[in-house]
């Protein structure tokens, strides 16, 4: 078997190495990702983060050293000096939202004066199947004969209804 050489991966397929575990070899972009569920598993006793990146897990006594020399640095450093270069933008002040001098119907922020849509009394009127969720099997079986008798009142209504004759009622 040959061996590949990771010089001439393409950036997204680079491989990084665990800091907890040294077997573990992961794609650089999802290392923030095993870390945190690696870290679960192993102590981090005697190690610390890096400021600059928090994939970088050093020894205490290797960290500073880390630190002075890690790649993150220099971005982060840029990063700094560009916005202590940049100039000032200056905020304008809040102003308050002019209103229309047109007349809206839409009054959102008025009180509603009718009671909202109640979902369960809808259904106790309708020729609907309203289904019982966890209940003994008994309580199933006294919900189904409730339900038998509410659903053949209303389509007893509704047929009662439907023979009445608009055009006979003087």
């Amino acid at each position: 078997m040959s061996q590949i050489s990771y010089e001439s991966l393409p950036e997204y397929e680079k491989l990084a190495t665990c800091p907890f575990n040294r077997a573990h070899q992961v794609v650089q972009h999802r290392m923030h990702i095993h870390i945190i569920k690696c870290r679960r598993s192993h102590s981090t006793a005697g190690t610390k983060e890096c400021n600059y990146n928090v994939t970088h897990i050093f020894p205490i006594n290797e960290i500073a050293e880390h630190e002075a020399n890690c790649p993150d640095r220099v971005n982060l450093e840029l990063l700094l000096m560009k916005s202590k270069n940049a100039e000032k933008i200056e905020i304008s002040s809040y102003s308050e939202k002019k209103t229309s001098e047109t007349d809206d119907d839409d009054m959102w922020d008025l009180s509603i004066d009718h009671p909202s849509y109640n979902p369960k009394k809808h259904a106790l009127n309708s020729n609907v199947l309203i289904n019982i969720q966890h209940g003994t099997p008994s309580q199933m079986k006294a919900w189904r004969k409730k339900e038998k008798i509410r659903l053949q009142n209303i389509r007893m209504k509704v047929a009662q209804d439907e023979d009445f004759d608009f055009n006979d009622s003087k």
